[in-house]
This record gives structure tokens, sequence and C-alpha cells, in this order.
């Protein structure tokens, strides 16, 4: 009892504490604003009216002008956007920037100064004449011009569609943790201080306009133009959208304290998805004032706006949305965006710093609501039901586990520019609004929404932090939360229990829970009886292995989050019946499908493929699930080749293990294993047709992303040991040919940086590569081969790259170095201008005329080590190869023209300088290119080379064979392997 005294005394003390520092400006604007359309330009004045509330005597301000974004490319929103690998902006026309023309401040009739805030154009420091003091007010005249760019984010125009936002000079917040300076984000919303607006927007005749506030009546006019009135009180900004052609629905709403709110739709086209926006913009708003606080505004407006605008963005009373779906997404997208008027409208938080605050409460009630009226997830639908066939999470729930099984995520509490795309909408809408549904269910409905009602009350019209809603919550539920508010939201710990062990005796149950990942959280046990919930206990806390009292009440099955479906990662072990059995299913399928955890589901389709040793392959592929990726994965296709009469193809297995380090991801143990043909022979002794099998234990360690610097690593080892068959002499008869056995070892060591960034992104990969092996003459022999390649693609104009790629290898190891390798015949892991498939020693790569002479394979290349589209498989001589060093430089271009993006053709040159032996002591050093015509897709996993242009060295070896020959291709399968491209995807 003294220490629930202690703690409630504590908790007042710092309450009380708390509000004696809190203190919140207040800016009022008096403003008017003309649209000058075919100037694509408007002209304001202001009356800024700015009440300093704090203790201290101001003697500047920061302001923002966010218009100022879509200047110049050297701004924080330009960065992001290439951040984001979106470059439609930095490739604007010059005509299409935006941003302040004209801009000045005045105070007493005396203009001020300012200048910019660490190199921000969009943000300013002025330098007031005068001083205002505290609890004192000052008047500050504006005059600006702004220039309207095109949709680039939430300002633009299209098509005689304006939408003005962020459009006006707005101070800065002003809190007990100083000033709160922002350039403008497209990812990362907006911090302002509350006031009054009186807003009159000059139009030409024939636009209407649509903004936050109450239309007044008109005083005055223009000639040949119409002026808007608009008075909002207690925001805390202003937006507006003009349109010659606005179709207008209008309906009203009473609320539960009697106030009625009138509600309008502005249309700017014809949708079906659209005929009942109207009701869903009465039932949002009807919704939120029951669930939260009643809507405290005289008006509701959604703006339907033009495609590419921008999608969905919530201003006070004021919503526009781009989206033409379905009507149940065009629901969602209205009843978020007409929620945010509750978080982030009155519940003012700083979104750019803590967006759970915003988007994430925000989303729990959009989803609470979805849930209310419809059966399935939002974007649930646009799956067909034998891909999804777990339904007991949406598509957004298991977008989550996939991220979180990857170990790709991101705290919900960090700065929004520290996101990639994906984890913005994951961490910051989706993990909380799934999280705040499992507080729900461990407090109660009822509990849960007094701690909102509670927050709503106390903090509305004003800016709370993470800190006030934690301390809201406690106190109203009685309830530590630390494990929600510290745990869930502020790490990146994943969640993983399992059901170990069931104990059912009549009356009485005990139930073995363990903890498997970092996340320590209460868990709800739900009991199941003949398909019925029938109970269900929540465990508070377990450390390690805890055994619990379950129900006394009769049950077959035990599953923890049975009825509330949370984030674990592996949830296959969450349940068990009462015979210990966990009853999982496995099931054979021949379509894929999304993960279901309760089956042990095995995807089956049929494989045809082939080369030019095994001929036709027909057989089949099996494969667990890939999305959310598992841990442990299994893939595996075997066929029959009709020409080697031999079974062939290939498996992987693969196990995942994720890392609780700020410094490495995960670390991954597999093992690949192929078999094949490799070679054929016809020769007067008969036909042979020699196998290879491979097989490559491999453990990876994944470093942690730098997701604001589109950084990734990793390093990887692998173990290689290969089974290749050679036609040998016989010992005992010198006439006759024998099938012999060259088994061979390597050691392999790669290390891969990749940065993903949209002007220029760059590949760094280094390898070494060990191999003892006994030469033709029975000599042993060892190398140890050194390679490194940086790739760079450099985007010159918009969606048109220029490639270059440098390659260096070298042998401080090699007891062949003088000797010829003859195609890896007598010297092998020869370094090769044109790796083809003599230069895969390890036979690491897919090839279709694996060692093929006189076949279409034989001009099969990968763009590895020299990177040279001419195959050089005519060459037994030193041209291309090295067992000493080689250096080489490869460029590519994309050619500008919309016929050449759809068909890919590309200029390329390649060049190459290495060392080849003239005598067994001396090695000279010689120089060779190529250049030609590629047609690639895909990023040249698929390509076709034409020569054009040939060093003599190169000449000289093709002056005997036909020109077709030179032609080359591209077939990259391991560019395709699904895990990698899976682990990788960022969207």
């Amino acid at each position: 009892m003294k220490r629930s005294i202690y703690i409630s005394l504590l908790f007042i003390l710092s309450h009380v504490c708390h509000a004696q520092t809190y203190f919140q400006q207040q800016v009022d604007y008096d403003m008017d604003v003309e649209l000058m359309v075919n100037d694509k330009k408007y002209e304001a004045t202001a009356t800024i009216k700015y009440y300093n509330n704090s203790p201290e005597t101001i003697s500047e301000i920061y302001f923002h002008l966010w218009a100022n974004a879509y200047s110049n490319n050297s701004t924080e929103f330009a960065f992001q956007k290439l951040r984001m690998n979106q470059t439609d902006f930095y490739f604007r026309d010059v005509e299409d920037n935006g941003g302040y023309e004209e801009i000045s401040f005045s105070q007493n009739n005396t203009e001020l100064s300012f200048e910019s805030y660490k190199g921000h154009t969009d943000v300013v420091k002025l330098v007031l004449d005068s001083p205002v003091a505290a609890g004192e007010m000052i008047e500050i005249q504006c005059n600006f011009t702004v220039k309207i760019p095109p949709f680039f984010s939430r300002m633009g125009r299209q098509n005689g569609y304006f939408q003005i936002t962020q459009w006006f000079p707005k101070p800065a917040v002003f809190d007990h943790n100083g000033w709160h300076p922002m350039p403008y984000l497209d990812i990362g919303e907006f911090y302002s201080e509350f006031g009054n607006y009186k807003v009159n927007v000059t139009v030409p005749n024939g636009f209407v306009v649509a903004a936050t506030g109450e239309h007044l009546p008109i005083e005055g006019q223009k000639p040949g133009h119409a002026t808007f009135s608009f008075n909002a009180e207690n925001v805390h900004d202003f937006a507006w959208c003009a349109y010659n052609n606005f179709s207008i629905e209008k309906d009203q709403t009473t609320l539960s304290n009697g106030e009625k709110v009138d509600l309008y739709v502005y249309k700017v086209n014809k949708d079906e998805s659209w005929d009942d926006a109207l009701f869903f913009l009465k039932r949002s708003v009807e919704y939120y004032s029951k669930h939260v606080g009643n809507y405290p505004y005289p008006q509701a407006t959604v703006v339907q706006s033009p495609g590419g605008t921008g999608s969905g963005m919530e201003y006070p009373m004021l919503t526009t949305i781009d989206l033409a779906g379905n009507p149940q997404e065009v629901d969602h997208v209205i009843t978020h965006e007409v929620g945010h008027n509750w978080f982030y409208g009155i519940l003012a938080s700083n979104e750019r710093e803590v967006a759970w605050m915003d988007e994430g409460m925000n989303s729990f009630f959009d989803h609470k609501y979805n849930d209310t009226y419809y059966k399935t997830g939002s974007y649930d639908g646009r799956l067909p039901n034998f891909i999804d066939s777990d339904t007991s999470q949406t598509l957004l729930e298991k977008s989550l586990v996939f991220q979180c099984k990857r170990g790709r995520t991101q705290s919900c509490s960090i700065h929004c520019n520290d996101y990639n795309m994906l984890n913005y909408g994951l961490s910051a809408y989706e993990y909380p609004a799934l999280s705040f549904k499992y507080l729900q269910a461990y407090l109660g409905e009822e509990t849960f929404l007094a701690c909102i009602k509670e927050y709503y009350n106390q903090w509305k019209f004003k800016h709370p932090g993470p800190e006030d809603v934690k301390a809201i919550f406690e106190n109203v539920s009685g309830r530590n939360l630390s494990w929600f508010f510290d745990q869930i939201l502020d790490t990146t710990h994943h969640l993983d229990y399992a059901i170990t062990k069931v104990e059912d005796q009549p009356g009485s149950s005990k139930i073995t829970i363990k903890r498997k990942g970092p996340l320590e959280i209460p868990v709800r046990l739900d009991f199941r009886s003949h398909g019925e919930w029938v109970d269900h206990i929540w465990v508070e806390t377990v450390d390690g292995q805890t055994v619990v009292e379950g129900t006394k009440k009769e049950f077959d099955h035990v599953e923890i989050n049975g009825l509330v479906p949370y984030i674990d990662v592996n949830r296959s072990d969450n349940f068990k019946s009462n015979t210990n059995k966990r009853k999982i299913k496995p099931t054979l399928k021949f379509l894929p499908s999304i993960d279901n955890p309760k089956k042990a589901e095995i995807f089956l389709s049929p494989l045809i493929m082939g080369n030019a040793h095994d001929g036709t392959i027909l057989g089949l592929t099996f494969a667990n699930s890939i999305f959310p990726q598992k841990w442990t994965r299994l893939h595996a296709s075997f066929g029959y080749g009709f020409r080697s009469k031999e079974i062939v193809g290939v498996a992987n297995l693969e196990r995942d293990w994720l890392l609780s380090s700020p410094k490495f991801r995960k670390i991954t143990l597999g093992a690949n294993y192929r078999q094949f043909t490799g070679n054929s022979f016809s020769i007067e002794a008969g036909d042979f047709e020699l196998p290879y099998k491979r097989i490559q234990p491999k453990v990876t360690l994944y470093f942690t992303p730098v997701y604001r610097e589109s950084r990734d690593s990793w390093l990887s080892y692998s173990f290689i040991h290969l089974w290749n068959n050679t036609l040998a002499i016989s010992d005992a008869n010198p006439d006759e040919f024998i099938v012999a056995a060259d088994n061979q070892s390597f050691h392999q060591l790669d290390y891969h940086f990749h940065r993903r960034k949209a002007l220029r992104k760059f590949d760094f990969d280094a390898s070494a590569l060990y191999h003892d092996y006994v030469d033709p003459f029975q000599n042993e022999k060892s190398f140890l081969q050194l390679t490194a390649t940086s790739q760079w693609k450099i985007q010159y104009v918009n969606r048109s790259f220029f490639r270059v790629r440098l390659f260096g290898g070298f042998f401080p190891i090699n007891d062949s170095r003088n000797a010829n390798s003859f195609n890896n015949a007598i010297a092998r892991g020869s370094l090769n201008a044109s790796y083809n498939s003599f230069a895969d020693v390890t036979h690491g790569e897919y090839f279709l005329g694996r060692n093929k002479q006189d076949h279409w394979g034989e001009k099969q290349i990968l763009y590895r080590q020299g990177g040279f589209k001419t195959p050089l498989i005519y060459n037994t001589s030193h041209i291309g190869k090295s067992n000493n060093a080689l250096f080489a430089a490869n460029f590519k271009l994309d050619i500008p023209v919309p016929l050449f993006r759809a068909l890919p053709i590309k200029p390329y040159a390649d060049l190459a300088y290495y060392s080849y032996p003239e005598n067994v002591d001396m090695q000279y050093w010689n120089f060779i290119y190529d250049a030609g015509f590629a047609l690639e897709f895909f990023d040249g996993a698929l390509g076709i080379y034409l020569p054009i242009l040939q060093s003599s060295d190169i000449t000289q070896v093709y002056e005997s064979q036909d020109f077709w020959r030179k032609i080359s291709f591209q077939i990259d399968i391991n560019k395709a392997r699904v895990w990698d491209l899976i682990d990788r995807t960022d969207l």
C-alpha cells in the first residue's frame, strides 16, 4: 500500500512539474491571397500576430518558407526524394521550379532582415526590430509572391486544379525544448503553432475554392474574379484548393454534444468508387467523435483531386485525396485522412520526430473503423483467396511480419527522415496501429477508450509528447505500461514466443511458455474447445521458460494470442493441443500463396529447363512459402535430362538467425547442391557425358543497413567441393579412355557493399578464392586469387543511366603464374577478360553449354571479372587471360530516347590491361578492347551483345570464324535468385 501511494505521489509531482514548464505560443493570421492562374503563381499579404506565452523574451523567430523546397535540388525535400529513388523532381524542367519569388517582413513599418537557417532555403531566422517580451504580442507584416510547381509533393497544379498547401510563412514551434525549425519533407510531416485564421482567397471567375475554416459571406470582389472568405479558429494550419469544374455534395451531422457539422465533398472526376464519399465522410466524423472526442470545428471537407497529387493528405477541416479504387479503399483513405483532424489537427504532436503519435494512433482507429464495417482488411481484396489463405492477419500485418523476419525493421520512435520508404509505412503506421490494438485487448476496450478520451480532453489544441501519452494511459489504467511504450514503440526487438508443453488435468492445466525473442511483453493464452473459444488468461512476464496455471475449463487447443493475433515472427509454435500435438497440417499446393503458419505448406510446380549436355529437362520444383519469408527455407528443382539420361537439378537450404546487435542484422547458414552434366565428348572411342556434382556450405553475416544512406553490406564464407568427372587415358590400356574423378575443394570469402541512391547507385564486391589442385602433369599446385569490382550506375537524365564498372584482380599466390591456362585445362583459376564457361573454375554459375564448343551455348557470357562481351571461347593462347593480374573497365550508356527505353539498346565498351607469361621468367602486359551494342533486359540478367569494334588481338582470334560467332548472350540466373531478391527488397 505504501509503495502504491509513493508511486502515485511521484506521478502527481512529475505531472505538476511538467504542467509548470509547459507553455504554448499562439500565431494568428489575417491574409489576402490572389491566385493568378495564367502566371501559375499567387500573391499574398499577411498580418501575423505572434503571442509570446513563454517565460522568455524573444528577439528572433524562425520561419518556415516551405514552398521554397521546390526551388532547387539542394533542399532537404530534394535530397529525400533521391533517397526514396524518386527522380522526377530532380530532373524537372527549370520552368517547373516553385517557391517564393518575393518575400518581405516588416515590424513597426521597419523592414526586417532574415537569413537562411543552416543553409536551408525553406527555413529562415527573422531578426525582430523590437523583441517580444513574455506575455506580450507583436504584429509582423508580410508580403509574398509564390510560384506554384506541378505536383511533386503536396502543393501543386494540374490541368486547372490548384492545391495550395504549406504555402505561407509559418513560425516554427517554440516550446520548453526550444525552437523546432524544420525543412520541408515529403516523408515526414509538420509541427506548428495554433492560432486563428481569417483568409480571403481571390480567384478568376468560374473557379471555386475549398479550404480550411468556415466559409463567410463575400464582402467585395475584384472585376472578373470571385473572392472566397474563410474563418478558422484554433487550428495550426490553413490549406485551400481551387478548380473551375468542381461538383459539390453537401450534408450535415449532429454530434452527441448537439453541435452541428457541415460536410462537403468536392469532386474533380466521376468515379463509381466515390459514389458514397459523402456518406463515408459523415460516418468517419461520427465514428471519431464517438470514440475519441467530439469534432470541434464547424465543417469537414473532402476534396477529390486529380491522380498524381500526393494520394491522401490532411489539413484542419480539409482533406485532399486522389485515390480511385474500390469503395472500401476510398472509405479507408477518407477515414484515415479525416481522422487526422484528431491525431495531428487537434492533438498536435511533433510527427516529424514521433510519427506513431499521429500516423500510428490514427491508423489504429481507421483499422478499428474498418473492422466495424468490413469483414476484410482494406487492401486484402487485392489478392485472390488461393494466394492469401490465412485470414487471421491482414496483408499489412503480414507485411510487418515479413519485415521483422528479415531483421529490417526500424523503431517507431525515430525521426521521419531516417526511415526508408517501406519502414515509414510499417513503423510509423502499421506497427503502432497493430500494437495499440494489442494494448486495447490487454487493457480491455472500455479502459482503453477511457485512456484515449482522457488524452484527448487533456491535450486537445496542445502539443503532447510521447511521455504525456504514456503518463495518461498508466494513470487511467493503473497499469505499468513500460513494456508497451519503452519496448514495443521504442526498440526494434522482435516478438517470438512458443508453447512448448501442455499439462491438462481435470480442473487444472499447466502450460509451458518459452520466450525465444528479445521482446518481453504480456501474452494472452486463448483456449478453444471443439472449435469455439472458451476462455483466456494474460501472462504478464515470461523470463526464459515459464510454467503458468491455465484455465479450469475443458479445452482441446491453446494458442498464444489466438484471438488477438500479434506480430510473432514464428506463429507456427504458438499453439498446441492438450495432447501436446501441434496439429500443423502438411499441405501440398500447386500454386504459391502467402505463408499460413498453421500449415506446413510445400509448393509444387512443373519444371521445364535444359542445357546443351542434358538436353531438355522435365521435372518438378519444390519450395516452401516465400512471403513472409521463412527463417528455414527449402527449394529443390530436379528433372530428367533426355539427352544425358540423368536426374539433374539443384537444391538449396538456408536458415536465418536474427541478431540483437546494432551492427549486425542476421547470420545465415546455407547449403547449395547441384548436379548436371558438365562436358560431352564424341570421339572414336565413343560418346561420353561427364556429370559433375557440387556442394557449397555457406555462412553469411549481414550488417545492419544504414537506411538514411541506403547502404547495405554482408560478408560470407563458402567451402566448395566439386566432384568433376574428366576423360582420361587408362593406365592399364593406353588406347582406352575412361571417366576419372577429379575432386576439387575451394575456400571463398566474399564481401558485398551496396548503396542504392537514385542518382548514383554503387556496388562493391571483393573476393578471395583459394584452391589446391593437381595439374595434368601430376604436379601439386595452389593459388590465392584476390578480386575487387566497383560498379556505378549514374542517372544522367531521368530514367537513363551511364554505367561504369572497374575490375581488378591479382594472385598473391599462384604456382602456375607463368603458365598458360588453356581455358583452365592446365592452370586453374585464371583471370579472364571474358567470363565464359571455361572461366568458371568453381562451377558456381549456370551455363547452358558448359565447356561446349561449336554450339550456340558456347556464346553465353556473364558480367564477371573483365566483363568483356566477346566470348573469346576459341582462344587457347593468352589473349584476355592471366595467372598474374588483370584490370578492366566497362562502360554502358542508356540512350535517352523513348524508343530505346522500350527496346533497351545500349552502346558499350570494354577495356582490359593484363599480364601474361612471355617465358618462364618474364611477365608482359597487354591492352585489349571491344565495343558494340547491347540489348538488355532486367538490369542485364538477360542480354544480347553485338560487337562492332575490337582490338587486333581479338580480331585475330576470330579471323577464321564466322562473324555471328562473336555475338554473345547473357542469362544470369543468379540475378533472379528469389531468396536474395526478397531479402534485399525495400519498397
